[in-house]
């Protein structure tokens, strides 16, 4: 089989999982995609890895405009669109007394973010209204109130001139009346022509349900979809191609398939207006009470006692498949070294090298951190990034700069872990300005020291003093996009 039908198969068979009802069986799932989209896929892939880098960008908003950035200066009118002035659309649209409760809802919530002021009253409508999976789903929009004095009013039906309008979603229970509906997410403050999407909280693989997605926009704007991102075999981090999404008068409901993640960054929409392309970033919430997925990890040398900061690693990996939009039974994950660092106090702190793979792609390796702190486990990173496929993961050399607080940057100790093959014997230390400034030895290929003035890479060499590999200190993956 060639590394094309590898990837091919692997990348079937992540598809049919994300899209399929859950109760199908998989390898007719597959089958059936690969008949219908072999030939269009083989043409999609290959232009995919240069075309879908300027498509999408990972920001914290509901949707990006792919041509024009933001400012901070309210936005100038638009040419109406309706994205937010059309009669109320999805299935509860005739529920009038229940939309009319939902609009005068107080937009309180409990979650994290910057705060957003509610649109005065006489300014609100519901744009959308949907019960689906098992909860109900509504769209509020008003005017912004950052450009609209509190004191002046404007009617519903005039958002569009206003340039810039405030939404929030709500969210409640099947058949929920009014006052069960709570804020989910964060509300913004977006353009008036901008579309948005909510997702439900992440279902699991092998689960009875599937999370739930809605995607609003203007009527007439075509609506696309892709659900996963791959580590290619180069080791860059490309998304799958967007397929149409079955639209009906400017918005989408839908599943959203499952994740085995806390929440799920994967999913993206994008939403075609004559023109113009806009990527639209769901506004979701972690699942409550995530159990992470069981993992069995290969190890290349023997694994320490256990240590509370072990669970650092489930972190790691449950960031890896949020971003990705996958799941953990596709993947290899190998403990390439695991041990402590030294720490100015008694807490205690773990480091893990880690390293997973999924057939036909590359390597992500991961150097995760977990330490004790006032009797509980933070968990950081020390950490990551990408790297092609081919070389053996015993044959990899890492370098981490540990912090701390989880980041490179404040380190307890100063630490500088260097894991290379067992062959190797020494790990010598430069500056950015190519001056060595240490050099250690390396006990069964690793070393955890102090870490030394200036460092820039670290060059490991064998018994003979030949190079094995040169590296600088791991930064982290930018999952943006």
């Amino acid at each position: 089989m060639t590394m094309e039908d590898t990837e091919l198969r692997t990348r079937l068979e992540l598809l049919a999982h994300r899209t399929a009802p859950p109760t199908q069986d998989v390898d007719d799932l597959v089958a059936t995609v690969t008949v219908r989209t072999r030939a269009k896929r083989r043409r999609q892939w290959a232009v995919a890895a240069a075309a879908v880098l300027a498509l999408t960008y990972f920001v914290v908003v509901p949707g990006i405009r792919a041509t024009v950035d933001r400012d901070t200066d309210p936005a100038a009118p638009a040419a109406p669109t309706g994205v937010y002035t059309t009669p109320t659309r999805g299935y509860l649209s005739g529920e009038v007394d229940f939309l009319e409760g939902v609009r005068q809802r107080p937009w309180t919530t409990a979650a994290s973010g910057e705060y957003v002021a509610e649109p005065p009253l006489a300014t609100r409508r519901v744009v959308f209204a949907t019960e689906q999976y098992g909860a109900r789903w509504v769209l509020v929009a008003g005017a912004d109130p950052t450009v609209l004095p509190p004191n002046e009013g404007v009617d519903a039906a005039d958002l569009d001139a206003l340039g810039s309008v405030a939404i929030a979603w709500f969210t409640g229970p099947l058949n929920a009346v009014p006052e069960e509906m709570r804020v989910y997410g964060e509300p913004a403050i977006v353009d008036a022509d901008e579309p948005t999407a909510v997702l439900a909280p992440t279902e699991p693989f092998g689960s009875s349900s599937e999370s739930f997605v809605a995607v609003v926009a203007a009527p007439g704007d075509q609506i696309a979809y892709s659900g996963l991102r791959f580590i290619d075999a180069d080791g860059e981090i490309t998304r799958d191609s967007f397929e149409a999404a079955d639209t009906q008068d400017g918005y989408v409901a839908t599943g959203a398939g499952q994740v085995d993640a806390s929440i799920d960054h994967g999913l993206r929409y994008r939403v075609t207006r004559r023109n113009t392309e806009l990527s639209v970033v769901p506004i979701t919430e972690p699942a409550p009470d995530f159990v992470p997925p069981r993992v069995n990890l290969a190890r290349l040398r023997p694994a320490p006692s256990p240590a509370p900061g072990d669970a650092a690693v489930a972190s790691a990996i449950d960031g890896l498949l949020s971003h990705l939009g996958m799941w953990a039974h596709v993947w290899q994950f190998t403990v390439l070294w695991a041990g402590d660092l030294p720490t100015p106090d008694d807490s205690h702190a773990r480091v893990t090298v880690l390293a997973g793979e999924l057939d036909g792609g590359g390597v992500y390796l991961a150097g995760t951190l977990g330490r004790t702190s006032g009797g509980r486990v933070i968990a950081g990173s020390c950490g990551s990034e990408t790297r092609p496929a081919g070389a053996s993961l015993d044959e990899l050399v890492v370098v981490l700069r540990c912090g701390s607080d989880g980041t490179p940057e404040d380190a307890p100790m100063h630490s500088l872990v260097v894991v290379a093959p067992p062959r190797a014997t020494t790990a010598q230390a430069f500056d950015d300005r190519g001056q060595q400034v240490a050099s250690y030895p390396l006990v069964d290929g690793v070393a955890v020291v102090p870490l030394p003035p200036g460092l820039a890479s670290v060059v490991v060499l064998d018994a003979a003093g030949e190079t094995v590999d040169g590296r600088i200190p791991m930064a982290e993956v930018d999952w943006s996009e």
